[in-house]
Protein backbone atom coordinates (compact mmCIF):
# COMPACT_ATOMS: atom_id res chain seq x y z
CA UNK A 1 0.00 0.00 0.00
CA UNK A 2 2.74 2.30 0.82
CA UNK A 3 4.34 1.81 -2.68
CA UNK A 4 1.03 2.76 -4.38
CA UNK A 5 0.94 6.30 -2.38
CA UNK A 6 4.53 6.70 -3.46
CA UNK A 7 3.69 5.78 -7.24
CA UNK A 8 0.44 8.83 -6.89
CA UNK A 9 3.12 11.23 -5.13
CA UNK A 10 5.02 11.09 -8.01
CA UNK A 11 2.81 11.59 -10.63
CA UNK A 12 0.94 14.39 -8.65
CA UNK A 13 4.64 15.96 -8.27
CA UNK A 14 4.90 15.67 -11.69
CA UNK A 15 1.47 16.87 -13.16
CA UNK A 16 1.87 20.16 -10.15
CA UNK A 17 4.73 21.87 -13.07
CA UNK A 18 8.12 20.67 -11.66
CA UNK A 19 8.09 19.37 -15.21
CA UNK A 20 10.01 20.61 -18.21
CA UNK A 21 7.90 21.50 -21.05
CA UNK A 22 9.70 19.74 -24.11
CA UNK A 23 5.74 18.90 -25.31
CA UNK A 24 4.75 16.86 -28.15
CA UNK A 25 1.51 17.64 -30.13
CA UNK A 26 -1.62 16.16 -28.82
CA UNK A 27 -2.66 12.70 -30.45
CA UNK A 28 -6.01 12.64 -31.69
CA UNK A 29 -6.54 9.19 -31.16
CA UNK A 30 -5.79 9.19 -28.00
CA UNK A 31 -6.25 12.28 -26.70
CA UNK A 32 -3.06 12.54 -24.46
CA UNK A 33 0.23 14.92 -25.05
CA UNK A 34 3.43 13.45 -23.68
CA UNK A 35 5.82 15.36 -22.68
CA UNK A 36 9.26 14.64 -21.00
CA UNK A 37 9.64 15.87 -17.12
CA UNK A 38 11.51 14.70 -14.11
CA UNK A 39 9.62 12.82 -11.34
CA UNK A 40 10.70 13.21 -7.96
CA UNK A 41 10.52 10.29 -5.32
CA UNK A 42 10.93 9.68 -1.94
CA UNK A 43 12.15 6.56 -0.33
CA UNK A 44 12.38 5.25 3.37
CA UNK A 45 14.71 2.92 4.32
CA UNK A 46 15.71 1.37 8.15
CA UNK A 47 19.10 2.56 9.33
CA UNK A 48 20.63 0.45 12.16
CA UNK A 49 21.87 1.81 15.35
CA UNK A 50 23.03 0.53 18.72
CA UNK A 51 20.66 1.34 21.54
CA UNK A 52 19.52 0.25 25.26
CA UNK A 53 21.77 0.05 28.05
CA UNK A 54 25.12 0.35 27.54
CA UNK A 55 23.99 -0.38 23.74
CA UNK A 56 24.28 -3.91 23.32
CA UNK A 57 21.06 -3.55 21.58
CA UNK A 58 20.11 -3.13 17.79
CA UNK A 59 17.72 -0.84 17.07
CA UNK A 60 16.50 0.55 13.38
CA UNK A 61 15.74 4.13 12.71
CA UNK A 62 13.71 5.11 9.50
CA UNK A 63 16.10 7.52 7.07
CA UNK A 64 14.58 9.10 3.94
CA UNK A 65 16.21 9.48 0.45
CA UNK A 66 15.44 11.31 -2.73
CA UNK A 67 15.62 11.13 -6.04
CA UNK A 68 14.56 12.58 -8.92
CA UNK A 69 15.27 10.96 -12.73
CA UNK A 70 13.70 12.09 -16.39
CA UNK A 71 10.90 10.46 -17.75
CA UNK A 72 7.67 10.81 -20.10
CA UNK A 73 4.50 12.08 -18.20
CA UNK A 74 1.12 12.41 -19.80
CA UNK A 75 -1.40 14.80 -20.10
CA UNK A 76 -4.94 14.91 -21.54
CA UNK A 77 -5.01 17.31 -24.57
CA UNK A 78 -8.85 18.76 -26.00
CA UNK A 79 -9.58 17.68 -29.63
CA UNK A 80 -11.85 19.52 -31.50
CA UNK A 81 -14.20 16.96 -33.69
CA UNK A 82 -13.56 16.43 -37.69
CA UNK A 83 -16.34 15.39 -39.81
CA UNK A 84 -15.93 12.44 -41.97
CA UNK A 85 -16.75 12.50 -45.96
CA UNK A 86 -20.11 12.43 -46.81
CA UNK A 87 -22.00 8.73 -47.48
CA UNK A 88 -23.29 8.55 -50.68
CA UNK A 89 -27.03 9.75 -51.40
CA UNK A 90 -30.10 7.25 -49.88
CA UNK A 91 -33.30 6.61 -52.37
CA UNK A 92 -35.48 9.26 -53.91
CA UNK A 93 -38.52 9.46 -51.05
CA UNK A 94 -41.94 8.81 -52.99
CA UNK A 95 -43.21 11.93 -55.13
CA UNK A 96 -45.64 14.33 -52.93
CA UNK A 97 -48.24 14.79 -55.60
CA UNK A 98 -49.87 11.94 -57.60
CA UNK A 99 -49.34 13.99 -61.39
CA UNK A 100 -47.18 16.67 -62.26
CA UNK A 101 -45.22 19.07 -60.34
CA UNK A 102 -44.13 16.53 -57.69
CA UNK A 103 -41.53 16.82 -55.25
CA UNK A 104 -39.06 14.42 -53.94
CA UNK A 105 -36.14 14.53 -51.33
CA UNK A 106 -33.51 12.65 -50.71
CA UNK A 107 -30.68 12.97 -47.96
CA UNK A 108 -27.09 12.09 -47.63
CA UNK A 109 -25.63 11.46 -43.97
CA UNK A 110 -22.00 12.40 -42.57
CA UNK A 111 -20.69 11.52 -38.77
CA UNK A 112 -18.55 13.64 -36.34
CA UNK A 113 -15.96 11.42 -35.96
CA UNK A 114 -12.52 12.06 -37.76
CA UNK A 115 -11.73 12.70 -34.90
CA UNK A 116 -14.53 12.36 -32.48
CA UNK A 117 -14.53 14.92 -30.14
CA UNK A 118 -12.80 14.18 -26.27
CA UNK A 119 -11.46 15.92 -23.69
CA UNK A 120 -14.19 18.78 -23.88
CA UNK A 121 -13.09 19.28 -27.38
CA UNK A 122 -15.86 21.24 -29.66
CA UNK A 123 -18.38 19.24 -31.49
CA UNK A 124 -18.21 19.52 -35.46
CA UNK A 125 -19.66 22.75 -36.75
CA UNK A 126 -23.10 22.76 -39.43
CA UNK A 127 -25.65 19.92 -39.59
CA UNK A 128 -24.61 15.99 -39.99
CA UNK A 129 -27.71 15.95 -42.55
CA UNK A 130 -27.94 17.09 -46.37
CA UNK A 131 -31.46 17.30 -48.58
CA UNK A 132 -31.49 16.93 -52.41
CA UNK A 133 -34.76 17.56 -53.89
CA UNK A 134 -36.17 16.87 -56.97
CA UNK A 135 -39.20 17.20 -58.98
CA UNK A 136 -41.46 14.16 -60.50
Amino acid sequence: MAVLSLNIAVVVLCLASLCSYLVSTCNIHSGLQFYSCTKYSRVSYSQPYKCGFWYWQRCYRTKYTHSAHHSTCFRNCRVNGGWNSWQAWGAWSSCDRACWRGRRVRYGVRECNNPMPKNGGVRCPGSHIRKNFGTC
